[in-house]
């Protein structure tokens, strides 16, 4: 993972919504309905230019991946249906 956005003061331990979204294959708005589902959220940093950008912590997105990797059953109803990204 890459750096802040340029101008973004945000701490080392966050990434960015895109590149989080990037990683996770996915869309940004994916990403926030998903982070909405799972009790997360994502963190807005003032830029130097005076905007903000979204970020994500890094624990929360290598949550994310692991569940990417390793969907866990649905419910124990016996369904077939497995919880991924």
């Amino acid at each position: 993972m890459s750096a802040a956005p340029p101008g973004s003061v945000a701490p080392p331990d966050y990434v960015p919504v895109e590149e989080a979204a990037a990683a996770l294959g996915i869309a940004r708005a994916t990403l926030y309905r998903i982070l909405k589902i799972a009790g997360m959220r994502s963190y807005l940093f003032p830029s130097s230019s005076g905007g903000r950008h979204a970020f994500v912590t890094r624990g929360d997105l290598e949550q994310l991946q692991e569940l990417r990797q390793h969907p866990t059953p649905a419910s124990d109803t016996g369904s077939a249906s497995t919880h991924s990204l």
